[in-house]
């Protein structure tokens, strides 16, 4: 039931999601592609699906193609197009802050504004068993990623679900 719920609302924020049959990357059941997200709905779990679409939604649009099973290549290669950018620029600042903590604070809201339990969102055995402790550091606001480009007011609101820049 909470991986339809995600998949839902994946598809209305503009996420571009896809049930596929088998698929599999990084964790079982869930796998990018061009920055589109396939999941498996035999095999996928609800916390896998929120944080492997919070690599997508973080960064800006005009790179999201460039996220696939390797989101750390996908991340250098976005990188690797700014260069020239000066650190202060909007777009760099995006670019910046769309890595693997934002991911998670990204998951963490998305999970909480669809009214998921906490520990579906971030199991206990998630990031090497530190899920708990994630929870409790999202839950007080003291994350690094809470302050990524898509961060609200309060944290664990959101002022947009998708980058688009």
């Amino acid at each position: 039931m909470s991986t339809q719920q995600v998949f839902n609302f994946l598809a209305l924020a503009g996420l571009p999601v896809c049930w596929v049959d088998g698929a599999s990357g990084f964790v079982p059941g869930v796998r990018i592609l061009n920055g589109v997200l396939a999941i498996d709905p035999r095999k996928a779990l609800a916390s896998d699906v929120l944080h492997e679409a919070g690599h997508l939604c973080v960064v800006p649009g005009r790179f999201r193609h460039l996220m696939g099973e390797d989101v750390d290549a996908g991340v250098q290669a976005m990188l690797a197009q700014c260069r020239h950018l000066d650190p202060d620029d909007p777009l760099m600042v995006q670019v910046m802050q769309s890595g693997e903590c934002e991911a998670t604070a990204w998951s963490w809201a998305a999970g909480m504004h669809l009214g998921l339990d906490p520990q579906i969102i971030i199991e206990n055995a998630s990031f090497e068993g530190t899920g708990a402790q994630l929870r409790l550091a999202l839950k007080m606001g003291h994350h690094f990623g809470v302050h990524g480009p898509t961060s609200g007011p309060v944290f664990p609101h959101l002022r947009r679900w998708l980058q688009t820049h």
